[in-house]
């Protein structure tokens, strides 16, 4: 068997400075991946926020816009509303004008049924 050398203190020193080199490199290397990872998943993270802000302002902008056609429909309901009260109203006024008509014209009737009867019975007063 064969002894292994031992290394001078200057070639030690080398291997030792180059695997401490190496190491270095191959943490810098790590931590860069590291960091191109976590860069991507903060645009993916900054991605999938930016889609829910887009998501969030559609939805406000459906919401404004049905909230201005039910302020829209409420006020057409209310006019429909009034304007029908005040058909209500003026078919009341128009049914007791009517009643009043009805009652002036049977009025009318009996007085001139009345003045038939008497013009006939002086018809028959003046022929006879």
């Amino acid at each position: 068997m064969k002894t292994a050398r031992p290394l001078s203190p200057g070639k030690a020193a080398i291997i030792l400075a180059r695997l401490v080199f190496v190491l270095w490199i191959a943490a810098g290397y790590a931590q860069t991946e590291d960091a191109v990872e976590a860069e991507q998943q903060l645009s993916e993270v900054r991605e999938r926020i930016g889609k829910l802000e887009r998501q969030i302002q559609k939805q406000v902008s459906k919401r404004s816009a049905a909230e201005q056609a039910l302020r829209k429909a409420e006020r057409g309901e209310s006019d429909v509303r009034r304007k029908l009260d005040e058909i209500g109203k003026a078919l009341g006024t128009t049914r007791d004008r009517l009643a009043t008509l009805e009652s002036e014209i049977e009025s009318i009737r009996a007085v001139l049924t009345e003045r038939v009867d008497e013009l006939a019975q002086q018809v028959r007063t003046v022929y006879m």
